[in-house]
């Protein structure tokens, strides 16, 4: 007689790795799981004084929902920052939202989570506990009198951040690219960005970074730096005058050297400078990049009628996919701008179709690229028209003007008019009203636009696995609940085997 033991394929060192290889492939997925973590100042403070609490997001979030703060005075808020972090070579992005508040009675308070859309989901922060008692307190003074001194340690000439423009002075509309460097010449371990400045008066668009800041080294006022490019981007000003690009804040911990203590022993080897006794210390440094002025100037003046505020060197091309249809059969009016400048503003003049075609609201596509040399791409107008009666129709010309950098003059393009020429619908009369349109003569034009269903529809709910969901944390315990109905499997084996031949789950062989 022969007994299979089930410890013959399954040794007892594999049952923790197995363990360790399921903790394993959960960690990581929570790690990188949306979060919005609450946080106050204080867990306890008193009538009358003020606390701060902050909600940080570790993503791009939207639609930031605060939460009830009836039982408190909203001094400030909600203050939105974002902050970006370099770590290690790594680079990450955060939002947070604070609060300035005041308590306004005595008690134990909860305020309740605050939410944020990520990804189509609403995302809820923890509770935070907070206790009020009678008497307002002090602040804590020596702490950021010691926080404070240690970063006076470090002068503005050993870490500074500096607003880089190529341009000074602009017409309205004209890109400029402004890059934002961080110089030092001690020790920088990492740095955070919590607040960025605001462009009042611009439209911008950022330039990629790479995820890993390269380092490069330059010569200021005889001293060497070591120097990073910790943000990049083009500016377009949208109104005349003297704009401002305003402070970017940071926050960098920097390793120091620090020299120890002397003795009051006059015979200690610690005060004889030959030694060199010291050591390091990490001090979190905060400072500030100075304004820059930019002066923009206003366009020339006696600009063309259908001139929108496009800048550069830019293209236009207006195309109809067809010059020949069917009654209620749909043709496509594209018009394409390319080139490099103010694509975003680029705009036309509005098209004004015979009565008979029917049109809806454009579509837009935009394409753009931003980098040291500007904004390029293409911005792409696509319009849906439906001729409703046979016969032959005339688009008009469609123009289009920008202001030319290299020319230094307005240039304008046309195209156009377009013939369309519309024929008896197919099954349809060619008299029929826009609003009688059949289910039949109804073509889907890029699905984009499609018949309006009389009937009600039949829906079918999505299968919602994200973070927070009921099915996350099913898949999150599933593999747990294996584990342990594995193990109770296995031990129930091993009992059974060891009193055969009555037990009816013994494996035996003859």
């Amino acid at each position: 007689m022969k007994i299979y033991n089930l410890k013959m394929w399954l040794p007892g060192w594999r049952i923790p790795v197995l363990f360790v290889m399921l903790f394993g492939y959960l960690l990581p997925a929570a790690a990188q799981a949306p979060f919005l973590a609450a946080t106050a100042t204080k867990s306890s403070v008193g009538l009358g004084e003020q606390f701060q609490i902050t909600f940080t997001f570790n993503a791009a979030g939207r639609s930031f929902q605060g939460p009830d703060l009836k039982e408190f005075a909203v001094l400030s808020g909600p203050n939105q920052s974002t902050s970006m972090q370099f770590i290690n070579g790594n680079f990450s992005q955060s939002m947070s939202f604070s609060y300035y508040l005041q308590p306004k009675s005595i008690g134990n308070f909860k305020i309740g989570p605050a939410t944020i859309e990520f990804e189509g989901n609403r995302i809820a922060s923890n509770v935070i506990q907070l206790t009020v008692t009678k008497g307002s307190g002090q602040p804590q003074a020596g702490k950021d009198d010691k926080q404070r001194q240690e970063s006076n340690i470090i002068g503005s000439k050993n870490i500074f951040v500096r607003a880089i423009v190529n341009k000074s002075s602009v017409y309205k509309g004209e890109g400029l690219l402004v890059t934002f460097k961080l110089y030092s010449n001690v020790n920088v371990l990492d740095f955070a960005v919590p607040k960025m400045p605001s462009f009042d008066g611009f439209w911008n668009q950022d330039i990629e970074l790479p995820k890993t800041l390269e380092r490069t080294t330059e010569v200021l006022d005889g001293n060497r730096y070591t120097v990073w490019e910790i943000k990049k981007m083009v500016l377009f000003p949208q109104q005349s005058g003297t704009l401002t690009i305003d402070q970017m804040e940071l926050e960098c911990l920097v390793r120091v050297k620090v020299n120890a203590q002397r003795s009051n022993d006059p015979f200690s080897i610690f005060n004889d400078p030959f030694f060199g006794m010291g050591g390091v210390k990490d001090i979190k440094h905060s400072f500030k990049s100075d304004p820059v002025k930019i002066n923009v100037r206003e366009l020339p003046p006696n600009a063309p009628a259908d001139f929108k505020g496009a800048v550069g060197e830019l293209n236009f091309d207006v195309k109809l996919d067809k010059n020949q249809t069917k009654a209620n059969e749909a043709v496509n009016l594209r018009i394409k701008i390319s080139g490099n400048g103010n694509l975003k503003l680029a705009d036309v003049q509005d098209i004004e179709l015979p009565s008979d075609l029917e049109s809806y609201d454009p579509k837009i596509t935009e394409n753009f690229k931003a980098s040291a040399g500007g904004v390029s791409g293409t911005k792409v107008i696509d319009y849906l028209i439906i001729p409703r009666l046979e016969g032959e129709y005339e688009i008009p010309q469609l123009s289009f003007s920008y202001y030319s950098l290299s020319k230094k003059q307005y240039v304008s393009k046309k195209a156009g008019p377009f013939i369309l020429k519309v024929e008896k619908g197919n099954g349809t009369q060619a008299t029929i009203s826009p609003g009688r349109t059949e289910k039949s003569d109804f073509r889907i034009l890029g699905n984009d636009i499609r018949y309006i269903k009389s009937t009600p529809p039949d829906f079918k709910e999505n299968v919602n696995i994200s973070f927070g969901s009921p099915l996350f944390y099913a898949f999150s315990i599933s593999p747990f609940l294996i584990f342990g109905a594995f193990t109770f499997f296995i031990r129930r084996r091993e009992k059974c085997l060891e009193t055969p031949p009555n037990c009816a789950c013994a494996m035996q062989q003859e």
